[in-house]
């Protein structure tokens, strides 16, 4: 009530003013990252109105917490539903997010042949290399070498810039010291998504004055294993000779057979079956 006075007199007037609180809390929240890793920590920062005073968490995965802000780490590849309840003295709200967590998956590209070694007639054939990475951001791999003698394989890492073609000449060589050896190259890039490398490469010796060889494409394990394979341009005379190699990647055996196709590609010969153990060669 306001009461105004002068000399004349007073007068006064009242009005009725309501005043109420926060009312219930409205639940909100956020999580960072957005596509999080298994084992990767994810921070979750309470965003909700209307002064609650305490907060309930469940992550989705039998795991809670009461902080208003907090952190949590997920064991294994899922969806989560993970809600967060607002509550204060008026009463309680709650809002629930999907969560997908992933994990890190590796492409792999495998050349069959590479070496750095001495053939028939003191011939020394070696294997250069490209590897091309098509994407949009720098992707970092691990290129192994594993000798056909067997026994653990040497590896060395690498990073290639976004678009960028690497050139490794006599790669057996110059990036795992081995000479007078031959085997098998495979390239592993690992992310989510998964990253993809293009390897190819040449397999040459030097006779005289000429260079012969050939080039093999690396293939992916994401093909699948009863795809067929080619290798063009064989040939056998006086200069040229063809040597095919081959790689189980699996983890079982695997059995395959070798067609030779003429120019007009006919058959001219299958050899017989072929059984590799794992990562045999």
């Amino acid at each position: 009530m306001l009461t105004a006075t002068n000399l004349v007199g007073s007068a006064s007037a009242s009005q009725t003013l309501s005043v109420t609180g926060p009312g219930v809390p409205s639940a909100n929240f956020s999580f960072a990252p957005s596509s999080p890793l298994v084992g990767q920590t994810v921070t979750f920062t309470d965003l909700s109105t209307g002064e609650p005073t305490t907060w309930s968490w469940d992550f989705g995965d039998r795991t809670d917490s009461t902080s208003q802000n907090s952190t949590h780490a997920y064991g294994a590849a899922d969806t989560y539903s993970v809600t967060l309840t607002a509550t204060n003295s008026h009463g309680s709200n709650s809002l629930t997010k999907a969560v997908l967590v992933a994990t890190l998956t590796t492409q792999s590209a495998t050349l069959p042949v590479a070496g750095h070694v001495t053939g028939a007639g003191g011939v020394l054939f070696v294997s250069d290399i490209e590897i091309e990475n098509p994407n949009a951001v720098p992707v970092t791999a691990d290129l192994f070498f594993f000798p056909v003698t067997g026994g653990t394989a040497s590896q060395i890492s690498l990073t290639l810039s976004p678009l960028e073609t690497r050139f490794l000449p006599d790669v057996v060589a110059s990036q795992f010291s081995v000479t007078n050896l031959f085997g098998d190259l495979r390239l592993d890039s690992t992310g989510n998504p998964r990253p993809l490398l293009r390897m190819t490469s040449r397999t040459f010796g030097q006779l005289g004055s000429r260079i012969f060889g050939t080039a093999i494409p690396g293939f992916h394990t994401a093909a699948p294993t009863s795809a067929s394979r080619f290798v063009t341009g064989l040939k056998e005379n006086d200069d040229y000779r063809a040597a095919l190699g081959a790689v189980n990647t699996s983890d079982a055996d695997q059995t395959f057979s070798a067609a030779l196709h003429g120019p007009d590609g006919t058959v001219l010969g299958t050899s017989a079956p072929v059984t590799l153990p794992p990562a045999g060669q």
